[in-house]
């Protein structure tokens, strides 16, 4: 299979929503495409008044009539190298992440409306905007986006990579980055910058996770697992500072790294890709449940080890870290393992 083939045959995405009877097609893509600005009047008049939502509604408005692959002056935009990656919803907007893996990549955070009445092939939009998602672009610009995460306060927040990772010349364009939208106004309200004494040469922020309630807004607490420096960064919105938690647990299984798919053999390295939360327990924290994504065992730790940075960054943990049996958890760990088994499978598909 040509590496052409193999792109658009990975691009046929299905973003699905369950339903009590049983998955339901959302929306299915053969090929990726944007909204420019400026490409239709009517398109950008409502833009500019915040009815993008509604764009589709128009019958004197057709797909076809803004949608082009001709990208505006100075944007480079190559169709099969622009893969999905992650995708989260809020209200009526349907959240889409396109990496930086490949040259060609406008827009890394993008959007769909839910209510659109096409469901194939729908255009991307740039959130908040083309101009911030630009490269090269400065600091403040998002650069490489594999996840996002949504929190009850309205807020998107995403780990920025800050990697080029064209094949074979990968390239550290700027620091590791938090960043957090307002998503009533649509405004980025906080950006945070990793210091570089957490990240390692094969470091790789791609899923970020919350832990907050609606009513601790401004006390919320990030866990970024980092795939290929084997730890998990902790960040405090409050205190606006972040530690590395470093343990066994959070390397790959020696025994695990040989993978099979469909006939398609190959090793891997890497540790853990994405984190879980239960519920909060009786004492006010939650567990917090993970596994290597080469690695079959599944591991957790009280999120009141990981929000002190003392407990969280001493040498040894004694039993901090745990190795619960999904077979043997209540109901509610069980959904949670089942949730983390879910994310690994979805990553090595994807």
């Amino acid at each position: 299979m040509n590496m052409t083939l193999f792109r658009l045959c990975a691009l046929s995405v299905l973003i699905a929503v369950v339903s009590s009877a049983g998955l339901k097609e959302e929306f299915t893509w053969t090929i990726l495409n944007y909204i420019w600005p400026g490409t239709d009047r009517r398109v950008e008049e409502r833009v500019s008044r915040r009815q993008i939502d509604n764009v589709f509604e128009d019958p004197n408005i057709s797909v076809e009539a803004f949608v082009t692959r001709d990208a505006p002056e100075g944007v480079e935009f190559i169709p099969e190298n622009n893969i999905p990656m992650g995708a989260n919803v809020w209200k009526n907007k349907l959240f889409i992440t396109v990496p930086r893996r490949q040259p060609g990549i406008p827009s890394t955070l993008n959007y769909v409306p839910l209510d659109s009445p096409n469901r194939h092939n729908v255009p991307l939009i740039p959130y908040p905007n083309l101009e911030i998602n630009r490269y090269p672009g400065g600091r403040q610009n998002f650069l490489s986006v594999y996840r996002v995460a949504i929190d009850p306060c309205d807020r998107l927040w995403m780990a920025d990579t800050g990697l080029i990772e064209t094949p074979g010349n990968s390239s550290q364009v700027k620091a590791s980055m938090i960043f957090v939208i307002d998503l009533n106004t649509d405004q980025v309200i906080h950006s945070y910058e990793i210091p570089t004494s957490f990240m390692r040469p094969a470091s790789l922020l791609d899923s970020i996770t919350i832990d907050v309630t609606e009513n601790t807004c401004d006390d919320a607490y990030a866990y970024l697992p980092d795939l290929g420096g084997y730890s998990i960064i902790v960040y405090s919105l409050k205190q606006n500072r972040s530690w590395r938690v470093a343990h066994n647990y959070l390397f790959l299984e020696n025994s695990q790294g040989d993978f099979n798919i469909h006939g398609h053999r190959f090793q891997w390295n890497d540790g853990v890709f994405n984190v879980e939360l239960s519920s909060i327990k009786p004492t006010g924290f939650r567990d917090l449940y993970f596994h290597a994504l080469a690695g079959s065992h599944l591991y957790r730790v009280s999120t009141r080890i990981l929000r002190n940075e003392t407990l969280a960054t001493r040498s040894f943990h004694a039993d901090d870290f745990q190795t619960p049996s999904c077979a043997k958890e209540v109901q509610e760990r069980v959904t949670t393992c089942r949730a983390v088994s879910s994310s690994w499978r979805s990553s090595v598909q994807g």
